[in-house]
């Protein structure tokens, strides 16, 4: 239930980068989300290259997307299966 949570609120924060490029926000909260987009981003792409050479089998695409769209949260419900 927990992760869940996350992952909506995770799809939320998304949504308020996506919306704040097509429609900028005022002049520092725009400057602001713009750095937290590419921090997120940054943050999870560099974990799904660790995952990717960490794991003997190779990932498929959609499972890719999850993993840079949620970060550790996907990871996490890996683990519960």
């Amino acid at each position: 239930m927990w992760i869940n949570l996350g992952k909506l609120l995770m799809s939320g924060m998304w949504g308020v980068f996506i919306f704040n490029l097509v429609y900028a926000f005022p002049k520092p909260m725009n400057h602001f989300l713009n750095i937290a987009m590419i921090l997120m981003a940054l943050m999870h792409g560099i974990q799904l290259v660790m995952l990717k050479a960490t794991q003997p089998t190779s990932i498929t695409f959609c499972k890719q997307i999850k993993i840079f769209l949620f970060g550790v949260l996907e990871l996490l419900r890996w683990q519960k299966k």
